[in-house]
């Protein structure tokens, strides 16, 4: 098959994941993305084609957006139209709706956004979700139930294999003692405070009194100028006396060499799709201390393959960050329980295969975009 991933952000994480493992497969892979990034220069490396196309979030700018997507769809006779993100969602169903008829339209929604899915969704000939939790997010929001489905993310472990473990990699780095404990958080900062951040640092403050070997590492770059970014969280942690033992390291393309050092791997998020990061933790063999909300309760079991503890406690999380430094066998054993739920669950070959199948599908069937205009 002939497939356009489309993603209207250029770090790709699980839309890379996807697109190396169909090129795997056998299928003609192409990717659009708005700008160059190290993610994009991977892509190339895989043999996959990458298209650059900027995403404006101006009506005209969209206009020109939706105009070149559709002279590259009638160019290329893509057979299948990948859509990530809303940006991507919104100019790719548009373009759509002018390409070719033999073209079929696939959006997967990765986390609980719906911008735009109220009046466009019904281009979609699918519309995947990446959790449960995302699957009745958008029934409530007026989704037919009928058109979803659920694939969720994956992990390449082949590949992640392939990545020696250096525990003491990142100490180096650091110039920290190798005896040093490091906690790690990776995620973007924001213009909110949904990803955590603040918990995380109210948990870290409460180590960081009771023990003097525990350091802590934030990976990540901004997604805003403003806001809780990267420049907040470091005059924050200045703030409550931090500015030592917290570590900012900006945006990385060796997390699972950092993870390798960490003593333990924290989402404090409270609301997420089918996070990446969590994945790549447990995949690692690394010790997974996460929100209990809906969505990675369906990936970690709470005690047997990660930690849990309610969204917003910094107390509780805390207390499970200094459980798991005080009884090291409980750690590892928590660490590789993780490793073998990605193994039975989030195999990067299985996902492929179920979208693979979800294509094959839809090619045999009679395209929805015929109908969408009428309102049939």
């Amino acid at each position: 098959m002939k497939i356009l991933v489309v993603k209207s952000f250029t770090s790709l994480t699980s839309v890379g994941v996807l697109s190396r493992a169909l090129a795997k497969r056998g299928h003609d892979v192409h990717l659009l993305v708005p700008g160059e990034h190290t993610d994009v220069a991977a892509m190339r490396a895989a043999g996959i084609r990458v298209h650059i196309m900027p995403f404006s979030p101006t009506f005209f700018g969209r206009a020109e957006s939706v105009a070149r997507l559709t002279r590259l769809l009638r160019a290329e006779r893509f057979e299948i139209a990948h859509l990530n993100l809303a940006r991507a969602r919104l100019v790719g169903r548009l373009a759509a709706t002018l390409a070719p008829e033999s073209l079929r339209v696939v959006s997967t929604i990765r986390g609980l956004e719906a911008r735009y899915e109220r009046w466009t969704n019904r281009f979609d000939d699918a519309t995947v979700v990446v959790s449960e939790s995302v699957r009745r997010f958008l029934i409530e929001r007026g989704i037919d139930a009928a058109r979803i489905e659920r694939i969720p993310n994956a992990i390449d472990l082949e590949a992640l294999d392939r990545i020696p473990h250096d525990r003491h990699r990142l100490h180096r780095e650091l110039g920290l003692p190798l005896e040093t404990k490091l906690i790690g958080m990776v995620a973007f900062f924001r213009p909110h405070l949904l990803k955590g951040h603040r918990v995380f640092f109210d948990a870290a403050k409460m180590l960081a009194d009771a023990r003097p070997d525990v350091h802590f590492v934030l990976v990540g770059s901004n997604l805003s100028k403003g806001g809780f970014n990267k420049e907040y969280f470091k005059r924050h942690a200045v703030e409550i006396g931090l500015e030592q033992r917290a570590h900012f390291l900006g945006e990385r393309n060796d997390i699972p060499e950092i993870m390798s050092s960490l003593a333990a791997n924290v989402l404090p998020s409270f609301r997420e799709g089918c996070p990446m990061v969590v994945l790549e933790s447990m995949a690692r063999g690394i010790p997974t201390v996460a929100s209990d909300i809906d969505s990675i309760r369906e990936i970690v079991a709470d005690g047997e393959s990660g930690l849990l503890f309610p969204a917003g406690d910094s107390a509780t999380l805390g207390k499970l960050l200094g459980s798991l430094l005080d009884d090291p066998v409980h750690a590892r054993a928590l660490a590789a329980r993780g490793r073998e739920r990605v193994e039975s669950a989030f195999r990067s070959t299985t996902m492929a295969a179920r979208y693979e199948s979800l294509y094959r599908r839809l090619l045999d069937a009679k395209p929805v975009r015929a109908r969408a205009w009428s309102g049939a």
